[in-house]
């Protein structure tokens, strides 16, 4: 028995519908998990890159910035006609931090920690645009397009500041100093043997006594 045209042409309406009805849940599911894999991706760079006390860039994360920065430089990526292009490191150690755990405990010295980020970020990132991190336990360093010129001053003052105003964690007035090795780039100096610089510029500048800015010594 044939079936009629009209409903022939229902059945098959029905059919494209419920295919179509299909096709759009199936995109509407697979919308959905590509949202959410990108969502994961983004949380797990963050955390990658990212240091989970501070908030700061890690180690990781510093050093592909620092990398992709002085990469772009030597392309002359960052230069325009006429002008010069800085590129400073400064490395920072908390002076006699293993103190502050003996005496307060660990739990207070994390928030020492969390507490001088803060102040970190407030006295340059958020104003001159540097990159701060953590990279180490009580270690933390900037990346800038200043020259060490422009930035001993700054930080003297920081170090000075952390002296005049103590850390206030957990109700307790926390006085800590601070070393600090700042090495600006040679032309063509690889990071490794700029990074060594600073490295040396703030073992000198712990050597001295600590609380103290010292310059990197030119290769």
């Amino acid at each position: 028995m044939s079936i009629p045209g009209n409903q022939l042409l229902t059945l098959s309406l029905g059919t494209i519908t419920l295919w179509l009805a299909a096709l759009c849940y199936f995109l509407y599911r697979t919308n959905k998990n590509l949202v959410q894999q990108l969502k994961m991706a983004r949380e797990n760079e963050v955390l990658a890159f990212h240091d989970f006390l501070t908030g700061l860039l890690n180690r990781r994360g510093w050093d592909r910035v620092v990398r992709e920065t002085l990469a772009n430089s030597d392309r002359g990526m960052l230069v325009s006609p006429g002008s010069t292009c800085h590129l400073t490191l400064v490395l920072m150690d908390l002076d006699q931090f293993k103190q502050i755990n003996d005496l307060y405990g660990h739990s207070t010295g994390d928030r020492v920690l969390q507490a001088f980020a803060k102040r970190l970020v407030e006295s340059f990132a958020e104003s001159t645009g540097e990159s701060p991190a953590r990279i180490g336990g009580e270690e933390f360093a900037l990346f800038s397009h200043q020259s060490d010129d422009a930035l001993i001053g700054p930080l003297r003052k920081f170090v000075e500041s952390l002296q005049r105003t103590p850390l206030i964690v957990d109700q307790e007035s926390i006085g800590i100093g601070c070393s600090v090795g700042i090495a600006q780039r040679n032309e063509s100096e690889t990071f490794e043997h700029w990074l060594g610089r600073a490295d040396q510029a703030l073992y000198d500048a712990k050597r001295s006594g600590g609380n103290h800015v010292e310059l990197a010594k030119d290769p």
